[in-house]
């Protein structure tokens, strides 16, 4: 009985084929313009920020041209009364100030109060920016000490040393251990910010296919459940009951051909990938998995709420509510870092490293089991 079901289901797929191919191949295709929209923004996206250099020297300007080489930063050097009225115009993010005597005190090996830092209550992403001069200073501070350091021991030797061409050339080659990248990592602790010690990351978000996949076929697999909101309202659970084996059977066969639909909808999703990206074959496994556990949570939705609009709200919510905690569209953990570990709490936050056999048999589990105790509430 349920397998004629299922098949019957199946074949009603079949007699709407426009509906069929656009649930097989939507959500690949609207997956793959909103991921290539968010690559796009992610390359033009720069902070803007104003550069303000009292000390006018040639080490100052040596860093803001680098800064100015980043794409992710846009730079605007300017003098004290610009910046300000940028920055409470909101045309900038915030305002680094080189101080006079920037160079000399980097000399001296000293960078207290080197840089200092404006910025308004909605500055955001100072810290990047930081960070970034950060790693300039610390690198040209570090050339200097070594140059410092080897003209001093040549002065030991030969006092009557002229030091200038010792320390250039000392200088050059220790800089020469920054290209094409440092010698050594540092956890850049920054203490010459208006005096505090203030550390910063930089965002490691990126677009990531599955994760925009996986909204949009949560939201699908959740407001599919029409046959089965349907089934209480016109009342074909009390006539399931004369039935050899009840509402299970009825809730088996037709939510199997549905839930196979998705399945094969995803697996279609992976292939397409895989023709235009390197992936891993276990990522398959997470587009089982993710599917069987929103049909799971679809029924358990469809099983308490009996009214089609309360229900089609609160597949939303919850399809919204997992994209956020999943990081699907922007980094919530990055604007308020406990929820990084509620990421865990949403299926699309699980898509790192999951074994193919381990989560696909757990979903399997878990779909068996929902699904039989929704017959038992159908009845």
């Amino acid at each position: 009985m349920s397998l004629s079901l299922f098949t019957l289901q199946l074949k009603l797929f079949l007699k709407k084929p426009i509906k069929l191919l656009i649930t097989l191949f939507v959500p690949f295709a609207c997956t793959w313009l909103l991921f290539n929209l968010f690559e796009e923004t992610q390359e033009n996206l720069s902070i803007p920020i104003a550069i303000v250099d009292e000390d006018q020297s040639e080490t100052s300007a040596i860093i803001i041209e680098r800064i100015k080489a980043l794409n992710e930063i846009q730079v605007h050097v300017v003098d004290n009364e610009d910046a300000e009225r940028q920055l409470l115009q909101g045309k900038i993010d915030s305002i680094f100030v080189f101080t006079e005597g920037f160079e000399e005190k980097l000399m001296e090996e000293d960078r207290d109060q080197t840089i200092l830092v404006r910025r308004t209550s909605n500055s955001i992403a100072y810290g990047i920016v930081q960070e970034l001069l950060a790693s300039e200073v610390t690198r040209i501070s570090s050339n200097m000490k070594a140059a410092n350091t080897v003209v001093q021991y040549y002065r030991s030797l030969q006092p009557e040393l002229h030091p200038d061409k010792v320390w250039q050339d000392a200088y050059l080659h220790s800089d020469e251990y920054w290209v094409p990248e440092p010698l050594m990592g540092i956890d850049y602790e920054w203490y010459n910010v208006q005096g505090k010690t203030m550390e910063a990351t930089e965002s490691q978000y990126t677009a990531n296919f599955w994760r925009i996949w996986s909204f949009i076929t949560v939201l699908m697999v959740l407001t599919s459940f029409q046959w089965y909101i349907r089934a209480k309202e016109e009342a074909i659970a009390s006539r399931l009951t004369t039935t050899m084996g009840g509402a299970k059977v009825f809730v088996l066969g037709v939510g199997g051909a549905h839930l196979l639909l998705q399945v094969v909808q995803g697996l279609i999703t992976f292939i397409l990938y895989s023709v235009f990206f390197e992936t891993d074959w276990s990522q398959m496994g997470y587009v089982i998995w993710l599917t069987i556990i929103a049909f799971a949570l679809g029924l358990l939705l469809a099983q308490w709420l009996h009214n089609k609009g309360s229900y089609y709200v609160a597949a939303f919510f919850v399809s919204c509510l997992f994209a956020v905690l999943g990081e699907s569209f922007f980094p919530i953990s990055e604007l308020y870092s406990p929820l990084e570990k509620a990421a865990f709490l949403s299926p699309i936050g699980m898509d790192e490293n999951i074994g193919l056999l381990g989560w696909s048999l757990l979903a399997l589990v878990i779909g068996i089991w929902v699904t039989r105790k929704s017959g038992e509430r159908l009845d």
